[in-house]
């Protein structure tokens, strides 16, 4: 074996760490790995080595790498280069980023730079894996960092002393006109709620009927509750909400003080008050629109009013209407997008119809009602308790009489129509079938009945079958007369008459059918109406029976059409009364004397009326005359009599039980004959006038409520009643409303 050299020793010693046994030659050697390549004496990987590449001696060009033993130009797929290998530096932890730069220990290469490897629900912040629901430095996310003294709690920085406040409620507090089908309300906070803290009484709600129930639940953010009713919040709502002071935040922090707030809801519909008003030129009627619900019905405030066309009349603020001129117009009142109307007519054949009758009481079923002579003498047409009662006759101090005049349509003065509900009477005395028919029981004046019916949407055949008669009258000769209408609610053709007749003075007729197809309104609510201008004599009366609203099925659509259940049920009906005073004029005189009448009865309860005749002097002497009241109180010689008030009060029953009790206060007179059991009363008062001077005579009839054969306390309590104010109170009485300081001057028989 040949001696090695030592720069042979030398290069063998520095190869790689290898032990390998050298030979001074090229070739043959034994000892490099099976990958490498002695090359002069060195061991070298000819698949990637630059300086050799492919065999000894054959170094690759600059720029050139050496792949595979091949020169080439460079790495591909995102690689480059490193140290002779291809090498992805955004993945490679030995090359991240660049060539021979390797991550430490336990880190990954992401992108090009060595970043932990976050597991479970941690998330990589600054550098570090954190749990972002419990680390105070990144609480909920990475830049959001809890405040000195405040802890990590599920995402959140908690520890603060400060409670959590309402923000926002949905609706607002005092929002109106919220939709009556409101069922969610909403309470939004400045923080999130600890969900332990959120119960069922953590929000209560009450209406205008009392508790609402429903049930409270914590929205996905923690921030806002929502209360959820079972039902609507209704129409017509007063809705007031509470939220509990309990509530906490995730801190512990209870809100402390309850929190309330309140809205209120739109109403279902609207009325207007009254319906329709009738009257002459000047004549003037408040007119009220009230909101109706589910909750008590009340007055609407400052709707906003329009009539069409506006010369008929005008209307203040505060509702106030006055006529204008002749003709018919529609009042409309707006409130909050809602509208409601009435009709208005006025002038002769349009006018006001009832114009000898005033406000009543319904009393044992029946109604009570004060109905005039066109001379002012009270007489009930017909019922038997007043029978030309209280008329009067001058007679001067020659012996000469004279009765006041009976008086035109065109000599009555008067204020406003009253109206007010009342219901129809089931009347078992003049039916068609059953036993009953329904009397709308008009005594005289005008009214309407109606029922409110929502038909069926698509019946092969739907019919109106009734039948009514009537039996009206008006001595002054004015038109009476009936409507039978469908009133379109909801489809907008408005009112349809299915029947109707109107003649002036009187007229009647024996039961009559109707028979109507309803097919052009199905599927609408509708109001099936009956309007009837009765005048004011003899308690005319129009009636129906049998009614019915049927489809091809047999379906019933109207409610007690016949009165079979003994009441109204059902139908709702109004009665416009005439005016509470009535002036007489054109005025009689008797040997230069003129005399006026004026009649007044109130709204409610219609259980008196006031008369004041005045007479004046229009001649250049004195006058001394009497003034006669007499008539028949139509007690049929069954009336007992007796005093009350220190006898200013003469009272009268009857003792066959069939009337009710009658009284009058004349005040001061100068001859009575109030005589038991017999109809005929009779009072007068002398009196002298100066030239130019005028005197009144006040008095005061009344009705009261009760059959039974003694005294009335009623009519007691209301005749000291009327006594103490008027004796008292003066011109400021309750019983002199209307009278004014001149008129009641000029009273000569009180007390």
């Amino acid at each position: 074996m040949r001696r090695m050299t030592l720069q042979l020793i030398i290069t063998c010693l520095a190869a790689i760490g290898l032990l390998a046994a050298c030979d001074d030659s090229s070739g043959g050697g034994t000892n490099c790995p099976e990958t490498s390549t002695v090359c002069d004496g060195v061991c070298v990987d000819t698949l990637h080595d630059p300086a050799n590449c492919g065999e000894c001696g054959n170094p690759c060009d600059d720029g050139l790498a050496c792949i595979a033993g091949e020169c080439t130009l460079g790495c591909g797929g995102g690689t480059i280069e490193c140290n002779g290998a291809c090498v992805d530096t955004n993945l490679d932890p030995a090359n991240c980023g660049a060539c021979d730069d390797p991550c430490d220990a336990g880190l990954v290469c992401q992108g090009g730079q060595c970043a932990l490897q976050c597991s479970g629900d941690t998330t990589e912040c600054g550098g570090s894996c954190v749990d972002t629901q419990t680390n105070r430095d990144f609480c909920g996310a990475c830049d959001n960092a809890c405040d000195p003294g405040q802890e990590c709690v599920g995402g959140f920085c908690v520890g603060d002393d400060t409670p959590p406040l309402v923000t926002v409620t949905t609706p607002d507090d005092g929002a109106a006109m919220v939709a009556g089908d409101l069922r969610v309300i909403d309470i939004t906070f400045t923080e999130v709620l600890h969900p332990a803290s959120v119960l069922a009484t953590s929000v209560t709600v009450t209406n205008s009927n009392g508790s609402v129930p429903g049930t409270v639940s914590l929205l996905p953010g923690g921030t806002t509750i929502r209360f959820s009713a079972t039902a609507s919040m209704g129409y017509l709502m007063d809705v007031d909400v509470t939220v509990s002071g309990a509530l906490e935040d995730l801190a512990g922090n209870a809100m402390g003080a309850d929190y309330t707030f309140s809205f209120s809801t739109v109403p279902s519909m609207l009325t207007i008050t009254p319906p329709m008003f009738f009257g002459m030129v000047d004549a003037t009627q408040a007119f009220e629109v009230w909101a109706h619900g589910d909750s008590d019905s009340v007055i609407v405030s400052n709707p906003t009013w329009t009539i069409t066309p506006s010369g008929i009349a005008s209307i203040d603020s505060a509702g106030l209407l006055t006529l204008l001129s002749a003709g018919a117009a529609v009042l409309e009142a707006e409130y909050n997008g809602m509208t409601v109307s009435a009709r208005i007519l006025c002038g002769e054949g349009l006018g006001q119809s009832t114009l000898l009758q005033a406000s009543s009481l319904i009393w044992n079923g029946y109604i009570l009602y004060w109905d005039f002579d066109p001379d002012g003498a009270i007489d009930d047409g017909g019922e038997d308790q007043y029978d030309t009662m209280w008329e009067l006759e001058i007679v001067d101090d020659l012996g000469n009489s004279i009765g006041f005049p009976d008086c035109t349509i065109d000599e009555l003065a008067f204020d406003a129509p009253y109206e007010f509900y009342t219901p129809i009477l089931a009347d078992e005395d003049e039916i068609w079938e059953g036993s009953y028919a329904c009397n709308i029981m008009g005594p005289g004046g005008e009214g309407e009945v109606w029922q409110e019916v929502t038909l069926p949407a698509s019946p092969s055949s739907l019919t109106l079958d009734m039948f009514y008669r009537y039996s009206l009258g008006n001595s002054m000769g004015q038109e009476v007369g009936y409507e039978i209408i469908l009133e379109d609610l909801t489809g907008g053709t408005g009112e349809t008459i299915l029947d109707d007749d109107a003649f002036p003075g009187s007229g009647s007729n024996g039961w009559t059918n109707v028979n109507v197809d309803l097919m052009a309104w199905a599927g609408q609510t509708v109001r099936l109406k009956f309007h009837y201008v009765g005048g004011g004599d003899e308690s005319p009366t129009f009636s129906f029976d049998s009614a019915s609203i049927q489809d091809d099925l047999g379906t019933e659509y109207l409610v007690n059409g016949d009165c079979e259940t003994g009441d109204s049920t059902g139908w709702t009906s109004t009665l416009l009364m005439i005016p509470r005073e009535i002036n007489l004029a054109p005025v009689a005189e008797v040997n230069g004397v003129q005399v006026t009448r004026s009649i007044y009865t109130p709204y409610d309860p219609g259980t008196w009326v006031r008369y004041l005749d005045s007479f004046t002097n229009n001649g250049a002497t004195d006058v001394t005359f009497e003034a006669v009241f007499y008539g028949n109180l139509g007690s049929d010689d069954s009336g007992h009599t007796y005093t009350h008030a220190g006898g200013r009060a003469w009272l009268e029953y009857d003792e066959d039980q069939s009337d009710p009790p009658l009284g009058v206060i004349p005040g001061t007179t100068d001859y009575l004959d109030i005589p038991d059991y017999n109809d005929n009363w009779e009072v007068r008062y002398s009196l002298t006038l100066a030239p130019g001077e005028t005197k009144s005579l006040l008095v005061f009839h009344m009705y009261g409520t009760s059959t039974e054969m003694a005294a009335d306390p009623y009519l007691m309590t209301l005749s000291e009643d009327i006594i103490q104010s008027v004796d008292t109170d003066g011109p400021a009485s309750a019983y002199l409303v209307g009278l004014s300081q001149s008129e009641y001057d000029t009273i000569s028989n009180w007390p």
